[in-house]
């Protein structure tokens, strides 16, 4: 019996127009299983003209994203290309997204996609349920010395402890407690949590345990690529990098 998936994205005005228009133009032509729904979060209202997609205004669904942004908007990040990792709010839109979905959904899986993402293959429910196998709270795209890559995770929603995941890792903004980590972005709450629960006894599936870098493009080659970075604004480039892959088999 197939499971129930539910995806999500979430992005800007701004970035739908260099980048995420790519990734939803990728989910409508790839995605037409009947078993995965699509929830897209975004600044204003959208149409994707498919039935099983729906569009959610974040910051009306979710107040207590505008209170930590208000709350926070007032600290210094540093200056350079690494800065990026001390900016708790840039990267406060999407953990409450995750939240609000984990905390709200019905599905057996759901899974996060970077609206930086493209799909380039058909995708249904069994192919992306093989990432997210029994027995394990979520799944993540590990990288050795680093912190989580976060362009995908997933979360067994049938896992007894999934909700508490959720609950914990909005604590983490609800109480400012991001800023005690050492760098503010989603992945570090992400892996702090995980951390955290592996601590008890309750894993997560390390997909790319075995793989050293560019660990989005090697788990989904042939199917999925991540436009990481200034990558986003040269996407034809790096487009057809994805495809010669793919091809390559």
């Amino acid at each position: 019996m197939s499971k129930k998936i539910t995806i999500l994205t979430t992005f800007s005005d701004k970035g739908y127009e260099v980048y995420a228009k790519h990734c939803i133009g990728s989910l409508q032509n790839f995605l037409n299983d009947p078993n995965v729904e699509v929830i897209v979060y975004t600044d204003t209202p959208r149409d994707f003209g498919k039935t099983n997609w729906t569009n959610k205004i974040l910051e009306q669904e979710v107040p207590d994203l505008t209170a930590f942004k208000k709350r926070n908007g007032h600290r210094d990040v540093p200056q350079g290309t690494k800065g990026f990792i001390w900016d708790g709010v840039r990267f406060s839109h999407k953990s409450y997204a995750w939240c609000h979905a984990g905390l709200n959904t019905d599905s057996d899986i759901l899974i996060w996609l970077d609206a930086d993402t493209e799909v380039i293959e058909n995708i249904d429910s069994k192919y992306l349920s093989k990432y997210m196998p029994d027995g394990y709270v979520s799944s993540y795209l590990g990288r050795p010395e680093r912190y989580t890559e976060t362009g995908w995770l997933a979360w067994n929603m049938n896992h007894p402890d999934s909700r508490r995941f959720f609950e914990r890792f909005k604590q983490y903004y609800d109480e400012d407690l991001v800023y005690g980590l050492t760098g503010f972005t989603d992945c570090h709450v992400y892996d702090a949590v995980r951390k955290e629960f592996e601590a008890e006894g309750i894993p997560s599936y390390n997909i790319t345990k075995d793989m050293p870098k560019d660990v989005f493009n090697q788990a989904f080659k042939g199917y999925m690529t991540h436009y990481k970075g200034p990558d986003k604004e040269n996407r034809d480039k790096h487009y057809s990098k994805a495809m010669r892959r793919k091809n390559k088999g």
